[in-house]
């Protein structure tokens, strides 16, 4: 199963990636003078001669070579959060180092996981060797644990590591923690030590960072009474509740990673001590200093009480971001019934005003509705008038025509006071009157037709303007 992992992450495209130098570290100690410390940059090339260049040690009766280290890291931004960076080799690379340094094989199939181990692989270290190789991987909430393999060759009273997952402040570090450690070189699970340390330190940094952002939240939803000047004045009013909530979740995501890493590396811690612990009996046999291994076991003993600290700590803070989000949740609730109830109290105002424009309107009604009366009254007058007008027009206009000297009516022999011809003057006027009646109805007519034509036009030219409009769209 190993073999099959291993030959399948080999054969992955997205496995390596050879984009920049590797870093190597290679030191040695010995017993009468200094420490030699070398680092350095490697291009994928050049790595192959490294590795079969024998070392630059002095070791004769007067400066005997105590403990050798060589590592070689791939240093690197970060990996994606939903993928695994790639390592910063090429596979030939890899393979050569595999095969020179016997690095175990399910350590490029440890690289595809995220979880914290630290494990030795049977047919690579066995109980009666005095060779060691182990596999360890940590895990961190930014996206790039640490990772390593290590073979501790004991007739050579040499270590060799591969890593992968440093920046290049981590390189830093690593770096300092070696040349301050002369004694420790030798012991092949320190420099998995160190990283976790580092690992450690890093998730107490972001645990400060995480309660300097609660009591920053604190102080913007006026939680506490002890604001700083940079959030003084900051009230409920005015803070944005959407991004303090979604700034609380993050605050409780983060201490939920690092509560996970502090549970996830004492288990590794635990796998490291018993490591230590077979090392430390088998010492007078492996060459190991008795005083190396005290020191070892001691700054493990530190390191677990560290962990063990930050994991109340982490799930204290965790509680506590989880109670401010609900505190958040409780303030945007009250901050909704505000704004419900002004929003009522504007809806009655606007109900309020309705109501009067309602009242205006109805008088505004009544008063048509008496302007309207009175128009129809003064309407019927004036047609009463043009009807009176249309009756007497033509009897007037046929007195006045038949008083004029046109036309001499003398009485009669008989002396009659109505002359005989009188009929004359009733046939005009009922002629007249009928003629003045009907050109009047007539000429109505023919403007009550013009004017329906008119609307009936222009009703027609609109709808074909809209038709047109619509079968453009």
């Amino acid at each position: 199963m190993d073999e099959h992992r291993y030959q399948k992450a080999l054969c992955n495209p997205t496995t390596f990636e050879a984009q920049h130098d590797l870093a190597f570290i290679e030191t040695h100690t010995y017993e009468a003078t200094e420490n030699s410390f070398e680092t350095g940059r490697l291009a994928d090339k050049a790595v192959g001669a490294w590795l079969v260049e024998p070392p630059r040690v002095v070791d004769d009766a007067h400066s005997k070579r105590v403990a050798s280290l060589r590592i070689i890291a791939c240093v690197g931004p970060p990996r994606h959060k939903n993928r695994r960076t790639p390592l910063n080799l090429s596979r030939e690379t890899y393979e050569l180092i595999t095969a020179q340094w016997q690095l175990p094989r399910s350590f490029l199939h440890l690289l595809t996981t995220r979880r914290a181990c630290f494990s030795t692989f049977e047919g690579e270290s066995r109980e009666d060797s005095d060779d060691r190789s182990y596999s360890f991987q940590t895990v961190d909430k930014g996206g790039h644990p640490f990772a390593g393999a290590v073979t501790h060759q004991n007739s050579e009273r040499t270590t060799l590591v591969f890593l992968c997952g440093l920046l290049e402040k981590d390189l830093s570090l690593l770096c300092e923690e070696l040349k301050g450690s002369r004694a420790l070189v030798g012991i092949p699970t320190f420099v998995p030590m160190c990283l976790l340390e580092m690992k450690t330190e890093r998730v107490e940094e972001s645990l400060e960072e995480s309660y300097a952002d609660i009591y920053k939240m604190k102080v913007k939803t006026r939680m506490t009474s002890n604001a700083d000047d940079d959030f003084a004045g900051v009230g409920t009013d005015d803070s944005d509740f959407v991004s303090v909530s979604r700034s609380l979740t993050e605050i409780f995501r983060s201490l939920a990673k690092n509560e996970f890493a502090c549970e996830a590396h004492l288990h590794l811690l635990d796998r490291l001590d018993e490591e230590n612990l077979r090392l430390f009996a088998y010492s007078a046999r492996m060459s190991y200093d008795e005083k190396a291994m005290r020191t070892i076991e001691k700054r493990n003993r530190s390191l677990r009480s560290w962990m063990q600290t930050l994991g109340p700590q982490t799930r204290y803070h965790s509680q506590r971001s989880q109670a401010y989000v609900q505190t958040v949740y409780s303030l945007i609730a009250q901050h909704d019934n505000a704004l419900n109830i002004k929003t009522a109290e504007a809806s009655l105002r606007v109900s309020e005003i309705s109501y009067r424009d309602s009242a205006a309107m109805k008088a505004i009604a009544e008063d048509s509705k008496q302007v309207a009366l009175a128009t129809w009254r003064d309407s019927s007058l004036m047609y009463i008038v043009a009807i009176l007008t249309l009756i007497f027009l033509p009897p007037t206009f046929t007195a006045t025509l038949f008083s004029t000297q046109f036309f001499d009516f003398k009485f009669s022999s008989s002396g009659s006071v109505v002359s005989y011809q009188f009929w004359l003057y009733w046939a005009v006027t009922i002629a007249l009157t009928a003629l003045t009646f009907g050109s009047a109805g007539y000429f109505w007519r023919a403007r009550d037709r013009k004017v329906v034509e008119t609307f009936l036009k222009r009703d027609a030219i609109e709808d074909a303007e809209k038709m047109q409009s619509m079968g453009r769209q």
